[in-house]
Order: structure tokens, then C-alpha cells, then sequence
């Protein structure tokens, strides 16, 4: 049977960058008949410059993007010192990879420009009638340690269109400390910029998110913000507000003496939509005066909740998000996974982000292979109709179309 496109992953602990490279880059394009794309994710402690230059000469005439992660997930695997690689293999095929900002100074053109770049190598857009199914797809990459996340994915929107299938995530969280942390796009490491990798397949390309989180306590309204620190929840000071809903009403054991940071990790907040799915927002810290601090900006006048989960219904939640992508495949078994997996549940679930991996591998079935990272804030829509947006605490995925299900 006719396959459309295969996703060819390999990977490598080495503790030499070449040597993990070349590796991971040569197994992975031993299984590719026609490769067309090289995917990325790297949680070694290498210097970035110099490993952009080798998967560079690895890759050769390859278009690849990728970026740096605190953790890598390779099939079942959790790498949190090593390389993994991806190759696309499909024979009928359009790829563009495009790099711009300076986002940390105009977030909402350099998504714009990322995105016009990466399109500009790929034909007219052919207009078949059924949008629900989109062909095309853009994986985005982030610096959000330094950028407004939101604002460029609303840029980058601006320029593709909302019908196209959205995917990818955030750069930056603990390992931006190191000084390890970057964006890697075709032989450059670069921070403050944003990447864009877009495909063009023959038949329908899958998105899917979830995040297994549910409301508690009540609904708020934001009442001063200023930029990613919220002031004030219904005319108190945020960090207060917060702190007593989730000390009273959280229900997690030991929420009465928890540091704040760890409240922090098991209640986010959540925006409603209007498809009854919440936007995720992960407060990080806690202001002088009161306020709580975001990657991205939650502006005054939104409504808020605070939002829980089990780890059980975490790991249901990922499965979703990969039976949702696999869904929309027109009817074809996944070739393939790309996952932008939350740095917040990998850092709040602990052991059981083993069973999400597994959750997502069983949920996709034997024989697809799997490749993402853990990220620093997620982008994809909530539901069909949805607007894309920029994501906390949430699993995206994104399934290419294999061969026609039997």
C-alpha cells in the first residue's frame, strides 16, 4: 500500500556531540528511502554553535530545524542527555524552513517572517474543498524565554492562514541556565528567533492537543495585568488569590504546607473557550508586590480558573491528543509523530511521564515512531474551530499520514 510519508527516528547517549550526531543522524537515514526533512531535539550538554555545525555536515543538502530541550522523547524513550533524530521520508513533497526576529523586539513580525520564509519554498496552497483536513503544516519553534510566545504564533498565523495544521512549542525553561539552550535551523544555533518548518503532503495531515486538566474552585476575572505578571484576581493581589484556592481546594496531600512553587506545578490557570476546552496558562513565580508571573501575557478582563489533574488523567489526556491527530489523517494509519510534550508535566509527574510517553506510543500503534521534546510552552488549537494559540501544561502532536488504514 501506497505510504505517504514515513518518520524515521534514531538517537544516541554518546557523550561526544560528534559522535552522538553522526549516530543518530546515520541510523536515521539508513531507513529512509526518499528523505526530504530532518527533525532535531537535543538534551546533551554541548555547546550549541558547535553542534549546529556538525548535524549541519551530517545532514548535507537536507532542510532540518530543530532546537535544544530539557528532555527528548524518542519512541518510548526519555533522553535527558543525548540526541535524537528524525527524518521525514515521502516521496510527494514540499519543505521550507524559515528563521527571523529578533522576537524578544518584534514578536508579532518575526512569526510572520519565520512563517513567509518557510512557505516561500513550497508551491500555491491547492484549495480542495475540505479545509477540515488540511495538507499543509507548519511546526513553530520559539525562543519564549525571551519572546512574547503568544504574540508570534499570532503573527505566524497572521501570514499562514488559521487553516493550516499547527504545531510545536516553546524554547527556554531550566536548561536556558546552562547556556546550552537554542534554536537550530540548517547548519545556525540561534536564540531570540523564531523557526518555522512547513510541509506539504498529498493527503491530509493530522493535529491533535490535550492536556487532561479539569476546573475547580471559582471562576475569576483578571483585574489588573500588565504585560505576563497578573496584579490582581478579582480586585485582590493574584499571588494571594491563588494561594488560598489552592491550599483550601486543590485536595492534592500536603497542599496545606507545599512551597508555592510546587502549588505552581500542580495549578495552572485556565481560560474557558468556547469549545468548552481551557487554554492553559503556568504561573512561574511570584512578584514583589503580590503578582503572579507567566511566560506569556494573560491580559485584564479574562476569566480565570484554577485547573487539576492526576497524573492519570495527565497521561489520559496525551492519549488524546494523539487519537485526535490520528483522526484526522482522512483515513490513514499514522506515518509518524511529532510531540511537543509541557516541561511543566514533565517536571510535576516525575516517574509517571514514563506512562505518558507509553500512553502516546500505544495510542498512535505498533510500528509508528515517535519524536518530540519537552517544551517551554505549546502551540495548537483546541478544538477544529479554534484559533491557534500559544499553550501551557499541554500536549501537541502532530501525525503524518502513512499508509491507507486496512
Amino acid at each position: 500500500m501506497e505510504k505517504i510519508a514515513s518518520l524515521h527516528v534514531a538517537w544516541s547517549t554518546n557523550r561526544s556531540h560528534g559522535d552522538a550526531v553522526s549516530e543518530a543522524v546515520g541510523q536515521a537515514l539508513e531507513k529512509a528511502e526518499t528523505p526530504i526533512l530532518g527533525l532535531v531535539f537535543s538534551s546533551g550538554d554541548w555547546d550549541r554553535k558547535t553542534l549546529a555545525h556538525t548535524l549541519a555536515a551530517e545532514f548535507g543538502s537536507i532542510p532540518w530545524g530543530g532546537c535544544t530541550a530539557t528532555a527528548v522523547i524518542a519512541d518510548r524513550n526519555i533522553i535527558t542527555e543525548g540526541i535524537a533524530v528524525g527524518i521525514v521520508s515521502a516521496p510527494q513533497a514540499f519543505v521550507g524552513v524559515g528563521v527571523a526576529g529578533p522576537v524578544s523586539q518584534s514578536p508579532l513580525e518575526a512569526g510572520s517572517a519565520a512563517v513567509a520564509r518557510a512557505l516561500d519554498h513550497l508551491p500555491p496552497m491547492q484549495q480542495d474543498g475540505d479545509s477540515a483536513f488540511p495538507r499543509r503544516a507548519v511546526w513553530l519553534l520559539i525562543d519564549s524565554f525571551l519572546g512574547n510566545g503568544s504574540a508570534v504564533v499570532r503573527g505566524a498565523v497572521r501570514e499562514g492562514g488559521v487553516g493550516l495544521c499547527w504545531a510545536g512549542g516553546g524554547v527556554g525553561g531550566k536548561g536556558r541556565l546552562s547556556g546550552r539552550m537554542s534554536l537550530l535551523a540548517n547548519g545556525r544555533s540561534v536564540l531570540d528567533r523564531a523557526v518555522a518548518v512547513a510541509l506539504d503532503l498529498p493527503s491530509p495531515i493530522g493535529a491533535g492537543m490535550g492536556h487532561g486538566l479539569k476546573p475547580f474552585g471559582p471562576a475569576m476575572s483578571v483585574t489588573k495585568a500588565r504585560g505576563e505578571v497578573v496584579e490582581q484576581l478579582d480586585y485582590m493581589p493574584a499571588a494571594q488569590v491563588f494561594e488560598r484556592i489552592a491550599r483550601q481546594e486543590g485536595g492534592a496531600p500536603g497542599d496545606a504546607t507545599a512551597s508555592l512553587d510546587d502549588l505552581f506545578h500542580r495549578y495552572p490557570l485556565g481560560i474557558p473557550h468556547a469549545d468548552d476546552g481551557y487554554l492553559i496558562c503556568d504561573p512561574f513565580g511570584k512578584t514583589d508586590s503580590g503578582g503572579l508571573t507567566f511566560i506569556a501575557p494573560v491580559y485584564e478582563g479574562t476569566i480565570v480558573r484554577l485547573m487539576r489533574a492526576s497524573n492519570a488523567e495527565m497521561v489520559a489526556g496525551a492519549a488524546h491528543a494523539v487519537n485526535l491527530a490520528c483522526s484526522r489523517l482522512g483515513g490513514r494509519r499514522p506515518g509518524g509523530l511529532l510531540v511537543a510534550d509541557c516541561d511543566g508535566r514533565f517536571l510535576a509527574m516525575g516517574s509517571a511521564f514514563q506512562d505518558e510517553v507509553d500512553a502516546m506510543a500505544d495510542a498512535a500503534g505498533p510500528g509508528v515512531q515517535m519524536l518530540g521534546c519537552t517544551a517551554y510552552g505549546e502551540i495548537g488549537r483546541l478544538g477544529d474551530g479554534s484559533y491557534p494559540h500559544f499553550h501551557n501544561k499541554t500536549v501537541q502532536v502532530l501525525a503524518l499520514p502513512g499508509e491507507e488504514a486496512s
